[in-house]
């Protein structure tokens, strides 16, 4: 991933986790990844699922590993910035 449009165009993964919840925690991996889009990707996949108030436990972890992540582009996916 090298920007934000891609990045955020990644988070059409949301459509794919909306149709198979189980792809949520494939996300859980991508939050050590030396890639900074990468990390934030695992994040904002999931708004719409946050929105709908489903995937809590992923999204409760995810922001968890995320939370204290340097880089801006990752706090300002997971809402932190």
């Amino acid at each position: 991933m090298r920007d934000w449009a891609h990045c955020d165009g990644v988070s059409l993964l949301g459509a794919a986790v909306r149709n198979e919840p189980r792809l949520a925690e494939e996300l859980l991996p991508w939050t050590e990844s030396p890639n900074p889009w990468k990390r934030r990707a695992a994040a904002v996949a999931l708004v719409g699922e946050a929105k709908q108030g489903r995937q809590r436990n992923a999204i409760l972890v995810i922001a968890d590993r995320l939370l204290d992540d340097p880089d801006d582009v990752v706090q300002k996916g997971v809402g932190g910035c």
